[in-house]
């Protein structure tokens, strides 16, 4: 549950510093709406790869969520991106939908045109399409006891798939190495900090992990 207590003002394109602009990935990823549309086609318009986490969007995050289960708002946001990422909770806001349905959803998402669609499963590890493609990638296995703080996962395994997606353009492999992300920041806890994150050896080992979990 998200209490919002107070909200920051909105971001609108003329607030990015000018030195992001040379940035080469963009992820949009807004708590509540805080990003519009008109701010998003700017962006845009600086032809980088382009990624958006939809929590933010009616979504787990979101204040309010969607009372009519289109995803139009979605549909809306998928010609500007390249990488359209969600949990099945926040598609469970927006489509209505739980564990189980991640293909239909990604159908979708493809089809209203983002190249990539990334659905992350809990516990159950996650799923990612692309147009003639698709994969699940399982969690690492990590004892329940192990896991201290999943508060940020999402996001760390959004900053794993796109660090290493800058270097390769593999989605899988990509995936690959989101989850593995992931399974070391539960793991820890005390906010973002550097204590928390993995370095990339340690990323490379647990990916080669749960690549041999997906190839069986």
């Amino acid at each position: 549950t998200v209490n919002f207590i107070t909200k920051a003002e909105d971001i609108f394109f003329e607030n990015i510093p000018s030195s992001y602009l040379n940035a080469k990935i963009f992820y949009i990823c807004p708590m509540d709406y805080e990003i519009n549309m008109k701010t998003i086609k700017r962006i845009s318009d600086l032809g980088k790869i382009m990624a958006v986490d939809i929590g933010g969007y009616g979504g787990g995050t979101s204040d309010t969520h969607p009372k009519e289960k289109s995803g139009y708002e979605i549909k809306e946001l998928c010609p500007f991106f390249d990488i359209v990422k969600g949990s099945i909770e926040d598609y469970y806001h927006i489509f209505g939908v739980g564990v189980g349905d991640e293909q239909e959803v990604s159908k979708k998402i493809i089809q209203w045109g983002a190249k990539i669609s990334l659905i992350t499963l809990g516990e159950e590890g996650s799923f990612i399409k692309i147009k003639d493609k698709e994969y699940y990638i399982p969690a690492f296995p990590t004892p329940l006891s192990e896991i201290l703080d999943r508060t940020g996962a999402g996001d760390c395994f959004s900053a794993g798939f796109l660090t290493h997606f800058f270097h390769n353009r593999d989605p899988y492999t990509s995936a690959v190495y989101a989850s593995a992300t992931t399974s070391y920041v539960i793991e820890r806890s005390g906010g973002v900090v550097v204590e928390r994150m993995p370095k990339k050896q340690e990323i490379e080992r647990r990916a080669k992990v749960i690549h041999n979990i997906a190839k069986g």
